[in-house]
């Protein structure tokens, strides 16, 4: 597996990782130290990271957690902190459904709509949040360059 790249007080960090566990809600990783012999264990459970085992600096742990939600979660956009709280902002189009969510920290928040005949975009807020249009426009953005995936039926113009 490749090491996973931790961006940490002005240094980029690769650091070993290996799957260790998988099951229904949870994950377990490793992360070996630079020692080549300390471990430190993190876990996924339910959406709510972790680390269970090993002692590393609380600002340490928060920038392992900030590399490895986006590195198993190919829903997510964005990961930034806000008012102090970790923002894990996730866009995708659930089968079945009539277009794209928009979900902070797993809670739906947003909707985006794709009109194939007049090839425009809408969306709508369903939840109060620090969504503004600016976001929904850049998350449309990401759409059209096939960031966040659509399905097949839906003819939308890629931006260049």
């Amino acid at each position: 597996m490749e090491p996973l790249i931790v961006h940490y007080k002005n240094k980029v960090l690769r650091i070993p990782i290996e799957h260790l566990k998988e099951g229904f809600g949870l994950d377990e990783y490793k992360l070996t130290g630079k020692d080549g012999m300390s471990i430190y264990l993190f876990r996924n459970e339910g959406n709510t990271w972790s680390c269970t085992y090993g002692d590393l600096a609380p600002d340490l742990i928060n920038a392992i957690i900030d590399a490895l939600i986006p590195r198993f979660n190919s829903r997510v956009v964005k990961l930034f902190w806000y008012h102090g709280e970790r923002q894990v902002v996730e866009v995708s189009h659930p089968a079945g459904s009539g277009g794209w969510v928009v979900n902070i920290n797993y809670y739906y928040k947003a909707g985006i709509t794709y009109n194939p005949n007049t090839k425009e975009f809408q969306w709508y807020y369903h939840n109060p949040s620090w969504l503004k249009d600016r976001h929904m426009l850049y998350f449309i953005e990401l759409i059209k360059q096939g960031v966040v995936e659509s399905p097949g039926w839906y003819e939308i113009e890629k931006a260049p």
